[in-house]
């Protein structure tokens, strides 16, 4: 049925019925409309169907990243606590990791220190990474050395730190880090690098 025949109808019907010429032509609008895009519908090829509902989707994908770049950003430290962070160091720190398999876990927003060892000792490096967890907004501690901020740690200027050990190939060596519990006491804890894993009291040996 073409539009003429349908405006040869329409006329003939709306003769019949009283309506005003406005209603005439919103109706005579809305049933060409309706009809156009049943039209339309029947007439869709499957194939540009699949390609706009991709490219619908790659936008959306597209507007995601931009919006969200820390769901794909690995250079932040994970934003948990002191307990979780303890899981992490015993399970998912292991011994012989690389460096790029470490900033995995814990980010790369570390302090390179000097590690204040026995010169005798040759199987580490002397560059140690130190990692800060979740310190106060205007937190500084500009230590060159291995040394652990008791001071901030007590204050809760700091939650933790976790220093990272390299051996001489660049694979993790062990771990240390401190913390203050709920008892407010200075906890250490140790990574070995055989796996042993510990934690006592600060000073406790």
């Amino acid at each position: 049925m073409g539009h003429r025949n349908i405006d040869d109808d329409f006329k003939s019907l709306s003769d019949k019925i009283k309506i005003s010429d406005i209603d005439k032509r919103n109706s005579h609008t809305h049933i060409l409309t309706e009809l156009n895009n049943k039209k339309v519908k029947r007439n869709r090829n499957p194939k540009i169907k699949y390609y706009m509902t991709l490219a619908t989707a790659i936008v959306l994908f597209i507007i995601l990243a931009s919006t969200l770049p820390n769901l794909f950003d690995s250079t932040e430290q994970p934003n948990v606590g002191v307990e979780e962070m303890t899981s992490l160091i015993q399970n998912e720190l292991i011994i012989g990791m690389s460096q790029d398999e470490l900033t995995t876990k814990l980010g790369s927003d570390y302090t390179e220190v000097i590690a204040a060892k026995d010169t005798e000792v040759t199987s580490t490096i002397d560059e140690k990474w130190r990692y800060d967890i979740n310190p106060a907004s205007n937190y500084e501690f500009d230590e060159v050395y291995d040394f652990a901020d008791i001071e901030g740690l007590t204050n809760g200027e700091v939650e933790m730190q976790i220093f990272i050990t390299w051996d001489n190939n660049y694979r993790l060596h062990s771990v240390n880090a401190l913390y203050k519990d709920s008892s407010n006491k200075l906890m250490i804890i140790e990574k070995l690098p055989d796996g042993t894993f510990r934690i006592e009291p600060l000073g406790a040996n």
